[in-house]
C-alpha cells in the first residue's frame, strides 16, 4: 500500500508537471517545450544505455541518440522520416509477436542498439512535431489515454487477475487486466469527450486503438528490462522507476498515432481528421 500511494503521488506530480509544459510553456514559446521534450528523451536514451554490458557499445549508443537530437530531421522533407516510422512500427510489431510467442527475454548489445534506437528516436521525432506543429492537446491527450490503461489495467489485474499473459517477461500482466483496459480506457475518453461537447464516437475509436498499442510499449520495454535482468530502468522516479518505466506505453503510441493520424490518406486521413483531430488542434 505504501508503493502504491508512492507510485499514484508520484504520477500526479509528474501529470502535473507535463500538463504545466505542455500548456504554460507553449503559451510562451513553443520551442521551450521542444527544448523539454529533448531533455526527456536524453533522460530515456541515458536510462537505456544503462542497459548494455558491453559499455563501448552502449557509448556508441548515446553518442548516436545525442547526435540524433541535435540533428533531427526537417520535418518539411517526411520521407526519411516516414520510412523510419514505418521501419519502427514493424519492429514494434514484430517484437510483440515474438514476446507473445517465446516469452523468453534474452537479447544481445547488437539487438539492444537496434531496438533502442528504433523504438525511441521515432517517438521523439512524432512528440516534437504534435506539440510545435499541430497541437500540445494532442500530447496532452495521449498521455494521459496511457495512463488511465495503465492504471485500469493494474487495478483490475490486482482485484481480478488470476491468468499471466506473459510469466518470464512480465508477470504481473494478466489477461483481466489487459480487457479491463480495453474496456474502461475508451469509456473514460470517450466521456471526456462528452463532456467537453467533442465527437465522442471518434474519442472513443481512439481509446479503442491506444489500450493494446500501449500494452505492446509495456511488454516490449519489459522484454528488455528482463533480458539485461533488471526490474526498473532507473530510480528517477519514486514509486515508478525511471522514464522509461513511466512512458512505456507512450513511446509506442506516439509512434503509431504518427503513422495513422500524421499521415492519413484518403478517406481514413478525413475520418480522422473529422471525428477526432478538429477538436484538439
Amino acid at each position: 500500500m505504501k508503493n502504491l500511494s508512492k507510485r499514484v503521488l508520484s504520477g500526479l506530480v509528474l501529470f502535473s508537471l507535463l500538463v504545466l509544459i505542455i500548456y504554460a510553456v507553449s503559451s510562451i514559446d513553443s520551442k521551450i517545450g521542444a527544448y523539454a521534450i529533448s531533455l526527456i528523451t536524453l533522460v530515456i536514451f541515458w536510462e537505456f544505455y544503462q542497459f548494455f554490458e558491453k559499455k563501448i557499445i552502449g557509448l556508441i549508443f548515446l553518442l548516436s541518440a545525442i547526435m540524433s537530437i541535435i540533428l533531427i530531421p526537417n520535418a518539411n522533407n517526411p520521407n526519411i522520416i516516414f520510412y523510419l516510422i514505418i521501419i519502427s512500427c514493424l519492429i514494434w510489431a514484430l517484437m510483440s509477436i515474438r514476446i507473445i510467442i517465446f516469452d523468453n527475454p534474452k537479447m544481445n548489445s547488437i539487438e539492444l542498439f537496434v531496438l533502442g534506437y528504433l523504438l525511441i528516436y521515432p517517438a521523439f521525432i512524432s512528440a516534437t512535431f504534435i506539440y510545435v506543429n499541430w497541437s500540445p492537446s494532442i500530447l496532452l491527450l495521449i498521455i494521459l489515454g496511457v495512463s488511465i490503461a495503465d492504471t485500469s489495467a493494474y487495478f483490475v489485474g490486482k482485484k481480478l487477475g488470476k491468468t499471466q499473459l506473459l510469466p518470464n517477461t512480465s508477470p504481473g500482466k494478466t489477461l483481466e487486466g489487459l480487457i479491463g483496459a480495453c474496456v474502461i480506457t475508451p469509456i473514460f475518453i470517450a466521456l471526456i469527450a462528452f463532456f467537453l461537447d467533442y465527437q465522442f464516437i471518434g474519442f472513443f475509436i481512439f481509446g479503442l486503438i491506444l489500450t493494446p498499442i500501449s500494452f505492446i510499449g509495456d511488454i516490449v520495454f519489459s522484454y528488455v528490462k528482463r533480458s539485461r535482468h533488471k526490474k526498473d530502468s532507473s530510480n528517477l522516479i519514486p514509486g515508478h522507476g525511471g522514464f522509461i518505466d513511466l512512458l512505456d506505453g507512450t513511446i509506442a503510441v506516439l509512434t503509431f498515432f504518427w503513422m495513422f493520424a500524421l499521415y492519413p490518406t484518403g478517406r481514413i486521413g478525413e475520418i480522422i481528421y473529422e471525428n477526432f483531430l478538429i477538436y484538439l488542434i
